[in-house]
């Protein structure tokens, strides 16, 4: 995702965390099943709007320098969690603050479950 998309996620996530994965979702079928760019600022509202967000506070949201310092926030924890390519599963924080990765690449699910339940039984200890 550029670092504007990521900043128009970081936008849609101000309605929780299933906004933003719906966002999320939504930018990428715009970008690589539509062929949209979603580096413009338009086609980004444009998809808030179809998910029911107010096209308006999106805009002024996406512009705001509070959402460019979230976004900034958001890859810093990723490269610090080790994030190098995508797709990249993080989990975290730990008592200490610290995200980490879960799984480099594709894994099917039963893999991704039993990789997190290891690491929170670590965490938990």
């Amino acid at each position: 995702m550029t670092p504007t998309g990521g900043r128009a996620v970081v936008v849609a996530r101000h309605d929780g965390e299933e906004m933003a994965a719906a966002y999320l979702t939504r930018a990428q079928r715009a970008f690589y099943a539509e062929g949209r760019d979603v580096t413009r600022e338009a086609v980004l509202a444009d998809l808030a709007e179809e998910l029911g967000l107010d096209r308006e506070a999106f805009v002024t949201g996406w512009a705001s320098e509070a959402a460019k310092e979230e976004t900034w926030r958001d890859y810093a924890i990723s490269q610090r969690a080790g994030v190098t390519g995508f797709p990249t599963l993080v989990a975290g924080p730990n008592d200490e603050g610290v995200y980490g990765v879960v799984t480099r690449g594709f894994a099917p699910g039963e893999q991704v479950v039993t990789i997190l339940k290891e690491w929170l039984e670590r965490i938990a200890a």
